[in-house]
């Protein structure tokens, strides 16, 4: 993979990347120095994202692979409650949200069964998003979701929007229903 940099405290940077073996590497980017390494099952999908699962200032690492979501911190262990595997294939990478900023992380992905499934904190599946259909549940669109799932907000409301390869735009709100009817993009 393409390296990924995340800081941690005390101004210290780290790069993370995989080799084509699939073991992924933590570097001091000062020194080169290995600081810890993990083999993977499969290949990593996602940015490596530095987040604050514990809410104490320390970075732990969240990604996904084809098959499972980790978390690991930031001694390249595992997170209680991680990995955790997937339903089906993944066909894109994890998105990963804050909605309330409380360091409560949700989940969203979507895989090669045609759904999109959202995960709470420590992988419990999110009431109305397992397994939402991805073209939100209208009949005859197929499509398959290629790029992460968007999420914004604005005006207090939460967007999640995702857009299939055939070109159609479902966008919902954090409950996973729909904000509007799903859209056929031209071209």
């Amino acid at each position: 993979t393409q390296p990924y940099l995340v800081e941690q405290p005390e101004a210290k940077t780290f790069a993370l990347v995989q080799d084509i073996k699939s073991t992924l590497y933590c570097l001091d980017v000062m020194n080169g120095a290995v600081e810890w390494s993990k083999p993977l099952p499969d290949r990593v999908l996602s940015d490596i994202r530095g987040v604050d699962f514990y809410g104490n200032g320390t970075n732990c690492y969240t990604f996904s692979s084809a098959s499972r979501i980790y978390t690991l911190d930031e001694n390249g262990h595992d997170v209680e409650g991680f990995p955790f595997q997937l339903p089906a294939p993944a066909t894109n990478a994890v998105t990963v949200v804050d909605f309330d900023k409380n360091t409560k992380l949700n989940y969203f992905v979507a895989c090669s069964n045609g759904q999109i499934y959202g995960f709470a904190h420590l992988g419990k599946p999110l009431d109305g998003w397992n397994s939402l259909p991805v073209a939100g549940g209208t009949a005859g669109v197929k499509g398959v979701v290629r790029q992460p799932i968007l999420h914004f907000q604005h005006k207090g409301k939460d967007y999640l929007a995702v857009l299939t390869e055939s070109g159609v735009l479902s966008v919902f709100g954090r409950d996973g229903t729909l904000r509007f009817k799903p859209l056929q993009l031209d071209g």
